[in-house]
Formats: C-alpha cells, structure tokens, sequence
C-alpha cells in the first residue's frame, strides 16, 4: 500500500496529507511506511485483519469506523403533503448550505481529533458542499421552508444504474419529523432509474442506521478508519 497527496484535504487543513493510491485494500496489501512528513489517513475494511495488524505496528491510531450500505431497487416516493418542499439547489444557496453542513456534522470524526483546530474542520464540510453544488456529477437536493433551507442531500452518480448518497444533512431543530426520510426518498423524483443506491455512515450514527435499515439497505462491509500523524 503506497501513499498519495491528497490534495482536496490538504489545501483544506493547510498541512500534507496522505491516503493510498488505491480504494480497493485486500488482506495482501502491502502496507509501506510513510516516507514524507504529513497527516496519513486510510480505510480498511474489517475483514482484512493483517493490514490491520500493520497499522497498528506502525503506530497508525483507530479513530472512526463506517458501515457501507447498498439498497437494491429505488426508494419509493410516497408524495406525502409536508410543510415544506423540496427542490435542486441553486448556487445562490450555498451559503446556507455550508451553515446548515457545519450545524450538522458537529460529531463527525475529525473534530474528535486534537491535532486540527475547528475552524478547519468546518472548512471540510463547506469545501465538501461548495463542491457538491459544483460538480456535474453530483446533484444537491434541498428541503425548504418559508425561503429557509433545513435540510439537503447531495447525491453522486457512480454509474448509468448507481448512485451514492455522499452527505445528508437537517437541522438540528427540524429533527425526527420524517425530513431525513423525505429527503431520501426524493431521489427516485430527481434522480428516476437508478436500480442501487450505496452510502456509508458511522456505525455510532444511531439514528441515520435506524433510518437505513428502515428503507431496506442492506450492510455490505464495515470499515475501520486509522490516521496517523507523521513527523520525520
């Protein structure tokens, strides 16, 4: 396992950071030592218990793990009068965007970590969107109500039948009133076709596992994420 710039992360936290030159890790990855100053992070999935043991040799630290989950078929839009609506984000919008991001992800993984300050991290998830809104492959659908966005999900598309649901996020005080699922579901009116639908979410996320479940995805794999910061 050879390490790469990454070079989105990197211009974000203001310092080198790595992850391998492949997503795909089997049990027989070589695992290479970091050679370059840096912050070095890589997911692996649980099963591979001898990468795992190398990292671990090599001081690599545990510091989140994700369930992947796949849904065959598409979810099913029940067309249910809601109080607010929904709609593909407009480039003007993305200031809200970013604030509703940052509200949202306050318990993610890197903020969990001392050695970045918070201010950075919050840059994570408003590049993360920033580009979201960007990308021609990727689509942003947003819940409104009375002009406000309070929720949205940014889709990206894989594959002529694949999708995957990249971030989903509410406010923190529009919570457990069906928003999340709605938002979900939206995706067989704005994105009709596509017969697989994968994601990942942390495996203490109870409340997005719960929802998960309830749509009918499937978990596929688990993963273990590991970081290491490395100074020569």
């Amino acid at each position: 396992m050879t390490w790469k710039n990454d070079l989105w992360l990197s211009n974000i936290l203001e310092i080198p950071c790595f992850k391998p030159t492949t997503e795909i890790i089997s049990d027989s990855s070589n695992l290479i030592s970091p050679a370059l100053s840096g912050f070095y992070q890589v997911k692996v999935p649980i099963k591979f218990h001898s990468v795992i043991s190398k990292l671990i040799l090599e001081k690599f630290i545990f510091f989140d793990s994700h369930f992947c989950f796949e849904l065959k078929g598409q979810l099913t839009n029940r067309n249910e009068s809601y109080i607010y609506t929904l709609g593909l984000v407009e480039k003007n919008q993305l200031r809200s965007l970013q604030s509703l991001a940052i509200q949202s992800f306050t318990n993610s993984r890197y903020y969990a970590l001392s050695v970045f300050n918070h201010d950075r991290i919050d840059r994570i998830w408003s590049t993360w969107i920033a580009d979201a809104v960007e990308d021609t492959e990727r689509i942003v659908i947003s819940a409104n109500k009375n002009g406000e966005i309070i929720g949205f999900l940014s889709v990206k598309v894989l594959s002529s039948n694949s999708i995957e649901i990249d971030l989903l996020a509410t406010s923190p005080i529009y919570r457990r009133i069906g928003l999340a699922e709605m938002l979900m579901r939206s995706t067989s009116t704005f994105l009709p076709g596509y017969t697989s639908i994968k994601l990942e979410t942390e495996t203490r996320n109870t409340n997005a596992l719960n929802l998960y479940y309830k749509l009918g995805f499937r978990n596929i794999a688990t993963k273990l994420i590991f970081y290491k910061l490395y100074k020569i």
